[in-house]
């Protein structure tokens, strides 16, 4: 299954990832990124888990920030970018 399409939850516990407190399907983040803002905007995710945001605003044009403290959740959302076809790492 392509990983860009798995919901978060999902992608989380395929890689044995304690459940995020507040995990978000990728079509609400995508929905919010679109609906508050503009391209070329910069989209701040303070609490950014697998980066759910982060790809909602990368395919909606927008520039990203998000952080994570859990180096888990960092390694699983590096996984998933990586994965992803067009993702920028600048």
């Amino acid at each position: 299954r392509d990983l860009d399409q798995m919901p978060a939850r999902e992608f989380a516990k395929a890689r044995g990832l304690p459940e995020h407190p507040a995990p978000m399907p990728t079509r609400l983040a995508e929905f919010f990124v679109q609906f508050l803002s503009e391209v070329g905007d910069l989209i701040v995710d303070p609490f950014g888990g697998i980066a759910t945001t982060g790809r909602a605003a990368e395919i909606h044009n927008r520039r990203w920030l998000v952080t994570e403290r859990c180096r888990q959740y960092i390694a699983a959302a590096a996984e998933r970018f990586r994965t992803c076809e067009g993702f920028s790492t600048s």
